[in-house]
């Protein structure tokens, strides 16, 4: 074999590497458990900052974000309420989710971190546009 057809075939080893890393990323990243500890901390961060920085304690009113007033809103309909329920609901569909996959109740740390590399990269386009906007 010569030397151009081994660094062919070693490079070719190494992109099935890579492809087959990326796959288990991606099946990794999608289970519900994976999902769940990979969101409570913004989860209970988001709640702690709406209890302290965006209520109004004068008028009893806050400031959430729209997709949390719609769920409230969406439960309401069906007799529920609360101020944490859409926080509670979330955590709940995941755990039944998991639950209900019979996946192993198993993290991989390095998932989550990639998964934070990975919101942060696609943070990026989003605050340029944000600041290209923001100018006009």
């Amino acid at each position: 074999m010569s030397r151009g057809a081994s660094g062919r075939a070693s490079r070719a080893g190494s992109d099935a590497g890579v492809l087959s890393a990326l796959q288990r990323y991606f099946q990794q990243s999608e289970l519900p458990l994976t999902c769940l500890s990979f969101l409570l901390p913004m989860i209970v961060l988001y709640e702690i900052g709406t209890y302290y920085f965006a209520s109004d304690w004068a008028r009893h009113t806050e400031t959430r974000v729209l997709a949390f007033n719609l769920l409230r809103q969406f439960l309401a309909m069906f007799g529920a309420s609360g101020r944490y329920l859409p926080c509670f609901a979330v955590c709940f569909i995941l755990l039944t989710w998991h639950i209900a996959r019979r996946d192993r109740w198993q993290l991989q740390v390095g998932t989550n971190f990639l998964m934070c590399i990975e919101s942060a990269l696609l943070a990026l386009p989003i605050l340029a546009i944000g600041s290209i906007v923001g100018r006009w």
